[in-house]
């Protein structure tokens, strides 16, 4: 029992440390605050081009199936 007892504060005191540090330290601060940035302009570019797009692929979508003219609830026998 006393294993695990050394284990548990050695582990205890490793993560209070890890997150005292984390909090203190400045230096990656800005790095994490530019990825944060960065990401946000991603997901608003695809959310922004999304509409654009996705209306595009629907008119050509509409435009395959009536040159084709196709039933999507026939049943072809291709063979």
């Amino acid at each position: 029992m006393n294993y695990l007892d050394n284990l548990y504060l050695d582990t205890k005191f490793k993560m209070k440390k890890f997150f005292s540090d984390f909090k203190n330290e400045e230096e990656g601060v800005s790095n994490i605050v530019a990825t944060v940035i960065l990401i946000l302009i991603v997901v608003l570019l695809a959310a922004a081009l999304w509409g654009i797009l996705s209306g595009f692929f629907n008119d050509l979508w509409d435009q395959i199936r009536g040159k084709a003219n196709l039933d999507p609830n026939a049943v072809q026998n291709t063979y």
